[in-house]
C-alpha cells in the first residue's frame, strides 16, 4: 500500500511540475538566451502516455555487424502537445536476457522523462560471456557514441541534456556504473551533463582492482534489487557498496508475485523519481 501511496504522490507532482512547464512561460521569456515558445492547449489524458519517439537510430559506425553487434538505438518519451518543455534524459542499457524494454522505459517516461534505449556490445559480451575489459571498454565507447547522438538530435525528442541520468540492467548496469566511476576506461567518455547511474540488479562490480578508480567522480548511485536475487547480484551489490560508499544508495525491491513484474514497476517508478529529483534539487 505504501508503494502505491507513494506512486500516487510522485505521479501527481510529475503532473503539476509538467502542467507549470508547459503553461507558466510567455512568449518573450527566454531560456539559455533562445526564446521559448509558450505551450496551450495541453491534452492532460497523453501528459504520460507512453511513446516510441524513433527506432532504428544508427548512433556509431560498426564493421561487419550481426545482429549482435548493431549499434541501433530508441527513444521513449511522453507524447503530450508541449514538445518545448524540455524534459531530463534516461540512458537505459538492456541486458541480454531482457525480451521487451517497455517494462523498464514505461516508468521513467510516466515519471516525465526522456529515456534513450542503446544497444551496447555488453550484450554480445554477455553472450560470448566475455568478461575482459577490452569488452567493458567496448561497451562504454558504445554508451559515450549513443550520448552523443542523443544531444545532436535534443530537440526532436524534447530532451534536456543537462540533466542525464545513466541506467541499466545486469550488464547494462556494469556499462553505466563503470563509465562514470572508472578513469581511464575509455579517453574521451563524455561526461557533461551526467548528473547520476541508476543500477538495476547488476551482476558485476567495479573494477577497480584492474582499473584505477576516477577520484573526481562524486556522481550518486541509486541501485535497486529484489529480495529474491541472485547471490551473483547480492555479491555485486556487496562489493559497489564497499567501493562507493556513502555515493551509492541501495534500494529492495519488495517480490509480490515472482509471475509479474508489477512490484518492480511501481518501485522503479516511486524509487527513480525520488532519486532523481533529489540530485536535480
Amino acid at each position: 500500500m505504501k508503494i502505491l501511496k507513494d506512486l500516487a504522490l510522485v505521479s501527481l507532482g510529475a503532473f503539476l511540475v509538467t502542467m507549470s512547464a508547459c503553461t507558466g512561460t510567455s512568449d518573450n521569456q527566454t531560456q539559455n538566451n533562445e526564446p521559448v515558445v509558450k505551450c496551450s492547449n495541453v491534452d492532460t489524458d497523453s501528459i504520460h502516455e507512453v511513446t516510441l519517439l524513433e527506432e532504428n537510430i544508427s548512433y556509431s559506425a560498426c564493421l561487419d555487424c550481426n545482429i549482435l553487434d548493431d549499434r541501433k538505438m530508441e527513444v521513449w518519451g511522453p507524447n503530450f502537445v508541449c514538445r518545448e518543455f524540455q524534459r531530463p534524459v534516461v540512458m537505459f542499457v538492456p541486458s541480454m536476457s531482457i525480451k521487451s524494454v517497455e517494462e523498464f522505459v514505461r516508468p521513467l517516461v510516466e515519471n516525465g522523462y526522456v529515456v534513450a534505449v542503446p544497444k551496447c556490445a555488453n550484450i554480445k559480451n554477455e553472450a560470448n560471456k566475455d568478461k575482459t575489459l577490452d569488452g567493458l571498454r567496448c561497451g562504454v565507447n558504445d554508451l559515450t557514441d549513443a550520448i552523443r547522438k542523443v544531444k545532436l538530435n535534443h530537440e526532436k525528442y524534447g530532451a534536456d541534456t543537462s540533466k542525464i541520468f545513466l541506467a541499466g540492467v545486469g550488464s547494462g548496469a556494469e556499462i553505466a556504473l563503470n563509465y562514470c566511476y572508472i578513469k581511464g576506461l575509455y579517453d574521451k567518455v563524455d561526461m557533461e551533463g551526467i548528473k547520476g547511474v541508476i543500477a538495476l540488479g547488476p551482476n558485476a562490480s567495479l573494477n577497480f582492482e584492474d582499473l584505477e578508480k576516477n577520484e573526481d567522480c562524486k556522481l550518486q548511485t541509486l541501485v535497486l534489487m529484489a529480495e529474491n536475487e541472485t547471490e551473483e547480484v547480492k555479491d555485486a551489490v556487496s562489493a559497489i557498496q564497499r567501493q562507493l560508499g556513502n555515493l551509492v544508495n541501495v534500494k529492495v525491491m519488495p517480490v509480490v508475485d515472482p509471475t509479474t513484474t508489477l512490484s518492480f514497476s511501481d518501485t522503479l517508478h516511486v524509487q527513480s523519481a525520488k532519486f532523481i529529483q533529489s540530485v536535480l534539487n
